[in-house]
């Protein structure tokens, strides 16, 4: 069966994040298969046989299409890459690397890194928005793994900064461990308090609210020498 004899060499294979076997090998099973395809006469009674060579072939041939993650620079199939929606791909574990290192740096959105071999200067000016993101992630990693669980939240407080940010707000991350965002422009009289846990933090100062900062300014506040502010005090950085 020509379905089974794919299966079998598609299983020596590891294509999760999209390995490239090797062509020769790929070469010698089409011809195989073709040869199958070729010996099949040409009558109505065979006609399943036909079209499920046909499908094999077409699969086999997408293994010779191959493109250079621009991360790690290796061939990739390039019909099994994660891709942006400049359509760049990428490997699945150069990918997730790419994107957890730019949410520590604080940085949002997500640009693709794609460059051109013969001219670095020519760089994808794409890059990744949160819903594509949120797509990837879906694919590619599992809800149970607390690494993703903490990139994917913090992609989404800094996506919700940016929009905020570009509706002329000026948004903060809560300061205790709830990680909410909200909007503190308007010189608000301090302590503020979260909207979603309820307690107080000081927005100008950047910090969860405590006896020290209490009955003094923040000019004052952040005058002082670091031995004598709370500490347990957590900068917003």
């Amino acid at each position: 069966d020509v379905c089974e004899y794919y299966s079998a060499y598609m299983s020596q294979f590891d294509f999760e994040d999209c390995s490239v076997p090797p062509a020769e090998e790929v070469e010698k099973v089409t011809q195989h298969v073709r040869r199958v395809f070729n010996d099949v006469p040409d009558d109505p009674q065979n006609e399943v046989l036909r079209q499920q060579a046909e499908g094999v072939l077409n699969r086999l041939s997408m293994l010779l299409v191959t493109a250079t993650c621009p991360v790690c620079r290796e061939d990739m199939l390039e019909h099994q890459a994660n891709k942006g929606s400049c359509h760049h791909g990428y490997h699945r574990r150069c990918l997730l690397q790419h994107i957890r290192d730019l949410v520590e740096k604080n940085k949002f959105p997500v640009p693709c890194v794609f460059f051109d071999a013969n001219d670095k200067n020519e760089r994808c000016k794409g890059m990744f928005d949160m819903d594509r993101i949120e797509m990837i992630f879906s694919y590619i990693a599992t809800s149970s793994d607390d690494a993703f669980k903490s990139t994917l939240g913090k992609l989404r407080r800094q996506n919700m900064e940016a929009s905020m940010q570009q509706a002329g707000l000026a948004p903060m991350i809560c300061p205790y461990e709830c990680g909410a965002v909200f909007d503190v422009s308007g010189g608000r009289t301090q302590p503020l308090e979260c909207p979603t846990c309820h307690r107080s933090f000081c927005s100008v100062c950047k910090i969860r609210w405590n006896a020290v900062h209490e009955g003094i300014s923040c000019a004052d506040y952040q005058r002082l020498p670091a031995a004598q502010k709370d500490p347990d005090l957590i900068l917003l950085l």
